[in-house]
């Protein structure tokens, strides 16, 4: 059985202007698993300003944002979603 986001990742930083997430080691698949991740992403940052942007790090030292406000694929939709409902399911946000 798939793990939800909030298994697969832990809390680096959470202050005034941004929430830092880790992908735990061994999340691969449960990464792909969501059906929006590709499994090669190593951090997660959430910008606490009005565009909400969030910058997904890969493994590979690439890495790539977008805002609220941006029209994005549904797979990048949905990668948000998960994204905010962990970070305020967990109290990070």
């Amino acid at each position: 059985m798939a793990k939800t986001l909030m298994d697969s990742i832990q809390l680096i930083e959470n202050n005034d202007r941004c929430v830092l997430l880790k992908v735990k080691d061994n999340m691969k698949m449960n990464m792909i698993l969501l059906g929006c991740f590709d499994g090669d992403e190593d951090m997660i940052r959430i910008a606490k300003d009005e565009t909400d942007t969030i910058t997904v790090f890969r493994q590979n030292g690439k890495s790539f944002s977008w805002g609220r406000n941006t029209l994005v694929t549904n797979q990048l939709s949905e990668m948000r979603k998960l994204i905010m409902e962990a970070i305020r399911f967990k109290g990070w946000w």
